[in-house]
């Protein structure tokens, strides 16, 4: 009896993934949500009048899995509101972390340093 239960618990280790499988599962699961989640950015900038900007590893593709997703709101003050309500209902949707930010507080020194990580929707 020993025996089987000794290989059982071998079988179920086995099955049970690993912390750096683990990480690299959340990892990839970000990254699919991130990518959802900007095709409704997309969308909702479109059908509003306004952009969201996203910075950081969900564009240079280093999502990684503790990452969060950076969003920057642009959009007429009478629509920001519900420019920021929608980005973050829809990260909590997706159990995806959100960093989001109005555009107009950020400094022409942080938009030029990130330039190159930043795609914008709208």
């Amino acid at each position: 009896m020993g025996c089987l239960f000794g290989e059982l618990h071998r079988a179920m280790d086995r099955a049970t993934p690993n912390l750096e499988e683990r990480k690299a599962l959340e990892a990839n699961r970000r990254r699919a949500a991130a990518d959802s989640v900007m095709d409704a950015l997309e969308r909702y900038a479109k059908a509003h009048g306004g952009r969201f900007h996203v910075v950081g590893s969900a564009v240079t593709g280093q999502m990684r899995y503790d990452s969060d997703l950076d969003v920057l709101v642009e959009f007429p003050p009478n629509h920001e509101h519900d420019a920021f309500t929608f980005v973050e209902d829809l990260c909590i949707e997706h159990r995806l972390p959100l960093d989001a930010l109005a555009f107009r507080t950020m400094s022409a020194r942080f938009l030029a340093r990130n330039a190159d990580r930043m795609v914008t929707f709208g």
